[in-house]
């Protein structure tokens, strides 16, 4: 019998089924219980691969349970499993048979559909933000807490608010005016924020919060300088290693000038012994440089010196150079390494010293704002959660959620990082020690998001990460057989990683540690692919390696070349993807194929169009554009220049005019209510305002902007909930975070450009990667811990990765495991690019490159398979298979599967009326309006808006100080309009309220506030769930008082609600509750009594 495992790792290279296999393994354990989703945790990394694995196991339960043929491959697969798995651990009585398997299946989607939220298949960030959630309370965070996913913007807008706030006297000034010198002495921008900014981008990172607590130990405020001191030690390395070491250099050239010698009388001229000993007398120790050649002279078994000198030089050189100089230049040398080391690591240290510094001022605004606005960074997320968990094996935090959890998956695991698995194992070591089935999913060869800090090393030693018990419970399975690509495609990957990884250890193991190599090749060890038994040989791969002459064009030709003769021979423009390092070189290649597709005499090449993410940028819509630059305009009537590009804008794209851009530059036509209503527009509120200027502009007159115009007013409604919304911040936003931002768009009808981390998980029938010659290694800021005084003072040190700096120095072996990662992410690269292809692959790069770019290894692979009879490869192009010749179109099935139904889009024209802004915030309102029948239409209208203005303000305020800003708030949003309800008059009526004791108690700060939150209970009669939201419920841990307000009637009802209010209270744990009904116009306060 085989042995039951708790953990299954499924290494599963590309197109062996990883998806599929996910969803037969959630299914499988549907069918053995049908209520176990509500024990299942599912995570994977994105929201669309979340949705995607929803949609799958729902449409397959869905084809199983009514037999449909699209799922019979699952069941065909499952059923043997699960009567394996039956045989094992019994979940049913009698035998499993496909009768057994598509009931169970339709009682489980039943269940899944009628109980959604159990059912937990979401990203990793989801579900510790649901975690941090339940942790409110503990953390002393408001229930009301908003996640922020961008923390850049935050850490930008946090740098710029406490430089504003910059006082003369303030040492944090002097510092930046001491980095603004720095930069200045080394001739780079003085303009330093930007720099501030992006080194301020560290606060983000988890190697910076791991040490933030000693950082902002070490540089607070305290009275000893740590900076001072720290710095002083350092500089003081490099001023004696410099002044040590030219000393020595001057005694030697002054003995060679003594003798009338100088450096032209030495072998190698610029590059000799005599140049370096005039270098050691005049340049710092750190820009010493010695080369090969002064190298082999030092070699001690040379004592004649005969290297040093030109084979005619005359005896007495020869006896001056082996009898007095040698010796001389022998002794420094002793020394000269390790103060040249110690001087170039000193130097290293203090580069980012000045701004490490900073960290703390910016950390502490970002602190403050989080606090303002009661938010809370996503980044922050994992970090807190790591610290509260620390080494317990059962932190509380899990406590809850751990005891309903049975069993956990998670997919794409090669990009999970450390952090997130040092939270994740404790929830994962539960539920293996209970002896449920969990899974991980994962490649190794496809980890290439490290930069978000996913580290490839932890499932390529997953074992590794459990104890030596628990080792023995775990079991690794390979998906090794290919489904997607044709046989020649996977023939040519399978020796084409073989090889370029073999090549890729070789280049490193003399520099890197022995075990990083040796886990470089362990993680391609299961690079080769199968094909499934009888699949037909096809496939076709090129590879061109162009020259530097012209390699811009011709690439760019090889691209558009390629596409027309795909579709000539018969491929549909959605089997057709572009595949690219960068999004730089996406719109050049734009660009050029719709030129030639534009001149080409075929029809069908003319209706050919590209569909990149970048064509649903706001930046991209026009219609987003007018508005941004109308308000641009608005703010500074001055701006010719704006002034300029809103008028061309405005007659290209709305009244299509054909003439010349500098006669439409000349004629600066606009609307003329723009003009008219100029100072009015200037200061409507900023959402009234977009809405005024789309009506303005006409521009419902644009075709296929509505998507864009809807989405551009969700983000300024997104702005305005966190800002108080002047036009000024928002023009900043645009600029900073919202121009960026793209609409959502499935649309598959074109070619589709993309970049290579884009397409991980996708395949196309037919891939072209153009531009593959990419630079290895970047610029990357890497977290060093020396292990040296007094370099050791900090714990960590940030230094930017280059083999230049860093050689040579106490930080060497960093910049060789740096390496090796680089050239781990770049080989990913390739692998994923490679193997999104199922017919066709097309490759170029640039011939003749060095070692540093990727074209090398390319042209070296593909030249090393043609000698071995795996293609040819001649005048630059390699080939292998027979290109694709077409085929006819399959004409795909009509599914009866209810969840994969395709979907049609539907055109929205989006049309403008003129009215005023309507609260939509509570449908309540009608409880504030008084009740005699004669009352005025007016007058109700009014009561019915003050109403909902009253419910808004009172979900804003927590105490009396909250009063003016909640005011503020609703003014700039455009809610408080006319003179019959004004911000002055609320704010009498409601500061006239507070002089009552009782009320102004309740907003005294003394509570804990929950305005309008929601109380969930389950009603046994008709099995529901009700949600009801008292107005305001306060506590201080021994009183709880529930608080609904009203504007003038009074109902009988109103008692009975709050009175259900308090029910729901002391059943959650509440003591001591007491109710109370605010009419708030009259003042008048109603104790509620059971």
């Amino acid at each position: 019998m085989n042995k039951h495992h708790v953990l299954t790792i499924f290494k599963a290279s590309a197109g062996s089924g990883k998806t599929f296999r996910l969803a037969i393994e959630y299914i499988k354990r549907l069918i053995a219980n049908p209520h176990s989703y509500r024990h299942i945790l599912a995570v994977t990394f994105t929201n669309k691969a979340t949705e995607e694995m929803k949609m799958r196991i729902l449409s397959q339960l869905y084809g199983i349970a009514h037999g449909l043929e699209d799922s019979d491959v699952y069941l065909k697969v499952m059923l043997p499993e699960l009567q394996q798995q039956n045989a094992k651990q019994p979940f049913t009585n009698g035998k499993v048979t496909e009768k057994l398997v598509r009931e169970r299946a339709a009682e489980a989607l039943k269940l899944l559909l009628h109980h959604y939220n159990f059912f937990r298949v979401e990203t990793i960030d989801r579900f510790f933000q649901t975690v941090l959630r339940n942790l409110a309370r503990e953390l002393d965070l408001t229930p009301n807490l908003r996640i922020e996913l961008n923390d850049k913007e935050i850490e930008h807008e946090a740098v710029d608010r406490w430089i504003d706030s910059l006082q003369e006297n303030d040492r944090e000034l002097v510092w930046i005016l001491d980095y603004v010198r720095s930069s200045m002495d080394e001739e780079k921008a003085w303009n330093i924020i930007g720099q501030i900014k992006t080194f301020g981008e560290t606060l983000i990172s988890d190697e910076y919060k791991e040490h933030a607590d000693e950082f902002m130990e070490k540089f607070g405020n305290n009275e000893n300088d740590f900076y001072t001191e720290y710095s002083t030690l350092l500089r003081s390395l490099i001023q004696k290693g410099t002044k040590t070491v030219n000393s020595q250099g001057q005694a030697m050239w002054d003995e060679i000038e003594r003798h009338g010698y100088d450096e032209t009388v030495f072998y190698q001229g610029a590059k000799g012994v005599g140049t370096f000993i005039r270098n050691m007398a005049t340049k710092p120790v750190t820009e010493l440089a010695m080369n090969s050649y002064v190298k082999r002279c030092l070699d001690q078994d040379d004592t004649d010196a005969s290297k040093w000198l030109k084979k005619s030089s005359p005896a007495h050189l020869q006896e001056f150079c082996r009898e007095k100089l040698r010796p001389m230049f022998l002794k420094p040398m002793e020394s000269f390494p390790v103060l040249q080391i110690q001087a170039r690591s000193a130097t290293l240290t203090l580069k980012h010293l000045s701004k490490l510094r900073l960290l703390r001022a910016i950390k502490e605004e970002i602190d403050f704002s989080n606090r303002e606005q009661d938010r809370f960074l996503l980044s922050d997320t994992q970090t807190l959660l790591a610290k509260m968990i620390e080494d317990s094996d059962s932190p509380f935090i899990f406590e809850k959620i751990g005891a309903l959890l049975q069993s956990i998956m998670i997919d794409e695991f090669q990009d999970t990082s450390r952090i997130q698995w040092r939270n994740f194992k404790v929830l994962l070591n539960d539920c293996m020690a209970k002896g449920h089935e969990n899974l991980i999913v994962g490649d190794v060869k496809q980890s290439i998001y490290r930069w978000r800090s996913g580290d490839w090393r932890l499932l390529n030693n997953i074992k590794e990460e459990f104890a030596p018990g628990m080792r023995e419970e775990t079991e690794i399975k390979h998906l090794q057989t290919n489904r997607r690509s044709a046989t020649r495609v996977i023939d040519f990957n399978n020796a084409f990683f073989t090889t370029a990884t073999e090549d890729v250890c070789k280049s490193v193991e003399e520099n890197c540690q022995e075990d990083d190599v040796r886990s470089l090749r362990h993680g391609y060890e299961d690079v080769e692919q199968e094909y499934p038994e009888g699949k037909e040989a096809s496939g076709y791969v090129e590879v061109k390696a162009l020259d530097k002459t012209d390699y811009e064009s011709e690439t760019l030709r090889h691209v558009s070349d390629t596409v027309i003769s795909l579709i000539e021979r018969g491929a549909q423009q959605r089997d057709i993807a572009i595949l690219v390092r960068t999004n730089g070189h996406i719109p050049d290649i734009v660009n050029h194929c719709m030129e030639q597709f534009r001149t080409h005499p075929s029809p069908v090449i003319n209706s050919l169009k590209l569909v990149s993410n970048e064509a649903f940028l706001l930046n991209a819509s026009p219609a987003a554009l007018i508005i941004i630059d109308a308000i641009r305009l608005l703010l500074l009537p001055q701006d010719e220049i704006t002034r300029a590009r809103l008028s061309l804008y405005y007659q290209r794209y709305v009244l299509e005019s054909t003439a010349e851009q500098n006669e439409m530059l000349a004629e600066k036509v606009l609307p003329q209510r723009y003009t008219e209503e100029f100072e009015s527009l200037a200061s409507m509120p900023l959402y009234q305002l977009c809405e005024e200027l789309y009506s303005i502009f006409s521009l419902e007159k644009l075709e296929c902007q509505s998507a864009f115009v809807c989405y551009f007013l969700d983000c300024v409604t997104e702005f305005l909930q966190k800002s108080m919304g002047d036009l000024q911040s928002f023009i900043d936003y645009w600029d900073e975070t919202m121009h960026k931002k793209k609409v959502e768009n499935d649309a598959d009808n074109g070619i589709r450009i993309l970049t290579i981390h884009k397409s991980k998980g996708l395949e196309y029938t037919h891939i072209i990667v153009p531009f593959c010659d990419w630079k290895l290694e970047l610029s990357s800021l890497l977290w060093c811990k020396p292990q040296t005084a007094p370099f050791n003072m900090l714990k960590v040190i940030p230094i930017y990765s280059s083999e230049k700096q860093m050689g040579n120095t106490i930080y060497e072996p960093y910049y060789w495991e740096e390496h090796l990662q680089n050239e781990v992410d770049n080989l990913n690269l390739l692998y994923v690019a490679f193997t999104r292809a199922v017919e066709s692959l097309y490759v170029s790069t640039l011939s003749k490159q060095s070692c540093a770019y990727r074209g090398k290894l390319i042209e070296t692979t593909i030249d090393n398979l043609a000698k071995r009879g795996i293609g040819t490869y001649n005048d630059g192009i390699f080939s292998y298979g027979e290109p694709w010749e077409g085929h006819e179109e399959t004409v795909q099935k009509e599914t009866q599967n209810v969840f994969m139904q395709p979907f049609t889009p539907m055109t929205i024209n989006i049309k403008t009326s003129t009215q005023h802004p309507v609260f939509l915030e509570s449908n309540r309102s009608k409880d504030f309006i008084l009740t005699d029948e004669q009352e005025t239409e007016q007058l109700r209208s009014q009561y019915i808006q003050m109403g909902n203005i009253l419910h808004s303000l009172f979900a804003q305020i927590r105490t009396a100080g909250d009063i003016p800003a909640a005011l503020l708030r609703l003014e700039m949003e455009g809610l408080l309009y006319g003179q019959d309800i004004t911000a002055e008059a609320l704010r009498q009526h409601i500061e006239a309220a507070l002089t009552d004791k009782q009320i102004a108690e309740w907003f005294s700060g003394k509570w804990q506030i929950y305005n309008e939150c929601a109380i969930l209970s389950y009603d046994k009669e008709s099995g529901k769930y009700l949600e009801q939201r008292p107005d305001r419920v306060m506590t201080d841990g021994e009183r709880t008082i529930v608080v609904d307000f009203k504007l003038h009637s009074f109902k009988e009802s109103y008692i009975t609600q709050v009175r259900q209010y308090m029910a729901l209270l002391r059943k959650m744990g509440h003591r001591n509750v007491s109710g109370f009904l605010w009419l708030v116009m009259p003042n008048k306060i109603i104790e509620i009594k059971d």
